[in-house]
């Protein structure tokens, strides 16, 4: 969403609170972190001061890069992305070849065609007013930076990935890919929150034609802008997720081998949680840590903070949000 709604978003957001469902434990692998009963300690805070990072809208954990975070813009820059270290330092800034930019909204990492290689997913799919008949998502390997030059370049093989809803165009801010089967998920985003439905593109996906989207699932949160969904990611495992929208952050956690379908209509076979939500204003981007133990958020606007949370340890008297 532009900044033009900025406003609105904090009126709205000084009166009304998402509410979701309570915590319980994920019931998973002692590795599939994080847990959803987890209490959060408080925030790790740095400033991205780099002015060309001034409408952040997809932020996501390298897979590649220790303690690096790959980030964009939205609608208005080119096709490039951003590498930031956990201070809010810029450490690289690469151009996709052949890319284009039309509303850039959120970025995934997940499986692609080398197995031994993580890959980056742009996701051209904004559409304030549902007018687009295709969008793109934007495929590239990730590429490694030097954690102490800044580098500048241009990541080619880039393969653009054409998607065409089944019944008509939607806005949507909210890429995943499943990182077991590479599939393609994308939540639609309602300005009235509530129903809000997701469609998946089974991979491998063939990027010499327009794929049709199926519709996957239905991601209900609370009404009114504050329900609408600006973000979400997966962990590594698959078996975690996480909703953001402007008015709070939702995880879901998998107790079964339930398909991923089901963390996103928090199916029987899940359990659902609420992280803190962090102070934002337009809050658009956010993304589990490499190692699924926590979270990473960042806001639209100039001068943001980068807001790293993780679990607090046992005898912490830190406390999770209400």
């Amino acid at each position: 969403m532009s900044r033009t709604r900025a406003h609105a978003v904090v009126a709205i957001l000084a009166a009304t609170v998402l509410l979701v469902a309570g915590c319980g434990s994920s019931g998973s692998d002692a590795d599939a972190a994080p847990r959803c009963d987890a209490t959060y300690a408080a925030p790790i805070e740095a400033r991205v001061t780099d002015p060309a990072l001034h409408e952040m809208s997809g932020i996501v954990a390298s897979r590649r890069n220790h303690g690096i975070y790959w980030v964009h813009n939205d609608s208005g820059d080119s096709a490039r992305i951003f590498a930031l270290n956990e201070q809010g330092n810029l450490r690289g800034t690469f151009s996709l070849a052949g890319a284009g930019a039309v509303d850039w909204e959120d970025i995934a990492i997940g499986p692609g065609p080398k197995e031994w290689r993580p890959y980056l997913y742009l996701a051209d799919i904004g559409d304030n007013l549902a007018v687009r008949p295709d969008v793109q998502v934007y495929r590239v390997a990730e590429p490694e930076v030097d954690p102490d030059v800044p580098s500048v370049g241009e990541l080619r093989d880039v393969t653009r990935l054409a998607l065409r809803y089944p019944d008509g165009p939607h806005d949507a801010e909210s890429l995943i890919v499943d990182p077991r089967t590479g599939d393609l998920i994308i939540i639609t985003k309602s300005a009235v929150g509530g129903a809000q439905p997701a469609y998946r593109a089974v991979a491998p996906i063939d990027p010499a034609k327009v794929t049709t989207l199926e519709r996957y699932a239905t991601v209900t949160t609370g009404p009114s802008l504050t329900g609408a969904i600006t973000a979400a990611d997966l962990d590594r495992s698959g078996d975690h997720l996480l909703v953001r929208t402007y008015g709070a952050v939702r995880e879901v956690a998998k107790t079964s081998k339930a398909p991923a379908s089901a963390l996103l209509e928090r199916s029987p076979g899940t359990v659902t949680c609420r992280p803190p939500t962090p102070p934002e204003v337009q809050g658009e981007a956010i993304a589990f840590e490499a190692d699924g133990r926590g979270f990473v958020s960042v806001s639209e606007g100039g001068s943001p903070v980068l807001r790293r949370y993780a679990p607090a340890p046992a005898d912490s008297s830190s406390t999770s949000a209400p």
